[in-house]
């Protein structure tokens, strides 16, 4: 892993100390505590990160520039970020994340196959574990119980549903998901080990739509629902028990999405068309943290959603903009290539 540069120490001290914010009448007496930090590799690019049900939080990033290195930091308290080790990754693109209490994985594609990585509260590295075989690249990941987890990847043809019970040492035998040829996976939700949605695009007419899957026995089959509504993709599905939120992006702007009828119906919220919207996390089906970016894309953008109120927040101290964020129960975290942040209520 690369040595932190001497450079940024100085403005460590500054960014701990607090991110300033201002706007819709919010506060630093009021407002929620937002702590921020510059990334502990500044060499590699910050990507994801996912936090466990115990509030633990990893952020992950590669990157091939200068040759292939990777970057990786654990705050297991709203305190600090600590450097994690992490795997040599040659070509290796990390696409998606999730937790349970302990561990995390993270996902994507090596150019030649899946990728698979793991992450532990107890330990202060990643490491590779042994993927699904004959994967061409994991499209969604969602853990929904300790060391239970499922992913849909790119198969031959179609993509698959393979479900872990072990925090990915095996994987069970893949389903084919014959309803997602000529589609393209972007999300996946489970709230049990037989119940979960799955979300893709597809191009027709020259227009992107979306496409849901839903599964009932732990995807031997799926019911596949178009929507009616003019979405292009679906993105940063979570779910609490039936009760699912999403990120819909629409040519007017990006809606928070959400569903209590296993995706049948759906209920909307609009977010500023001015913005765009990276990811979506949220602590309960009505308290979400937003992130992404404004100014052309220049500036980051963080926005909390309660209800039907949506308070946004400038961020002086990060450059770029707002690429992930992950909620455990108790906080929330977001990074952009070189900060990392804490959200805390």
């Amino acid at each position: 892993m690369t040595a932190v540069r001497v450079s940024w120490k100085s403005l460590s001290l500054v960014a701990l100390a607090g991110i300033a914010l201002a706007s819709c009448g919010v506060s630093t007496t009021t407002g929620p505590l937002l702590l921020g930090s510059p990334s502990l590799n500044v060499s590699s690019p910050l990507q994801l990160v996912s936090c466990t049900t115990t509030n633990a939080c990893v952020a992950v990033g590669t990157t091939s520039q200068s040759g292939p290195t990777t970057a990786a930091a654990q705050a297991l308290s709203r305190s600090s970020w600590t450097a994690l080790l992490s795997p040599n990754a040659p070509s290796t693109q990390l696409t998606t994340s999730s937790c349970w209490s302990t561990g995390c994985l993270f996902a994507g594609t090596s150019g030649t196959g899946d990728v698979v990585w793991h992450s532990s509260s107890a330990a202060s590295f990643l490491w590779t574990l042994a993927a699904p075989a004959k994967g061409r690249g994991v499209r969604a990941l969602n853990c929904y119980g300790d060391n239970a987890c499922a992913l849909v990847d790119q198969g031959t043809r179609e993509s698959r549903f393979i479900e872990t019970t072990n925090g990915g040492a095996s994987w069970e035998t893949p389903h084919s998901l014959n309803w997602t040829k000529g589609l393209t996976v972007t999300s996946m939700a489970c709230w049990s080990s037989r119940r979960c949605l799955v979300a893709a695009s597809v191009l027709t007419h020259h227009r992107q739509r979306v496409v849901l899957g839903y599964t009932t026995n732990a995807g031997v089959s799926w019911h596949r629902r178009s929507l009616g509504a003019t979405w292009q993709s679906l993105s940063s599905l979570s779910c609490f028990r039936s009760s699912c939120v999403g990120l819909a992006a629409t040519t007017q702007g990006d809606l928070v999405v959400r569903t209590s009828s296993e995706g049948k119906s759906w209920s909307t919220q609009s977010v500023s068309s001015n913005v765009s919207v990276a990811a979506l996390a949220c602590l309960t089906p009505t308290s979400c943290w937003l992130a992404g970016a404004t100014d052309a894309g220049r500036s980051p953008w963080l926005a909390r959603l309660r209800g039907a109120s949506l308070s946004t927040y400038s961020l002086r101290y990060v450059s770029g903009p707002l690429l992930d964020v992950s909620c455990g129960p108790r906080r929330c975290a977001a990074v952009s290539a070189t900060s990392t942040l804490w959200l805390l209520a």
